[in-house]
């Protein structure tokens, strides 16, 4: 928090020691960061999402309940609600992924 990162309830996120979290980003209440995730600058990771070996790029915007594990967004993208992007999955910058979509394996575009 004194690096410029904003909580909801700080103390409701699990946030794992190799997690690195970019100035002007907010986290919301119930996530969880594991497993050496890194989030840019100006970032939104919403309610009760989880990230795990996550790389995350600037200005993006993780809505509830989404789920990232071993992948990586690129700056300007926007995940969720309720998306599970899994295993070496890559989304490009300004691309956008919606509610309840799984993306396994798989580049995406803007």
């Amino acid at each position: 928090m004194t690096h410029g990162v904003r909580f909801s309830t700080a103390q409701s996120v699990h946030i794992d020691l190799d997690v690195e979290i970019g100035a002007g980003t907010y986290i919301g209440c119930g996530v969880h960061l594991l497993a050496g995730t890194r989030i840019g600058k100006h970032c939104t990771i919403s309610e009760f999402s989880i990230l795990k070996k996550a790389f995350i790029g600037n200005h993006v915007n993780v809505h509830s309940h989404s789920v990232i594990d071993h992948a990586s967004i690129g700056d300007h993208a926007q995940i969720g609600p309720f998306a599970h992007i899994e295993t070496d999955s890559r989304i490009e910058d300004y691309a956008q992924i919606g509610n309840f979509v799984e993306v396994k394996r798989s580049s995406v575009g803007a």
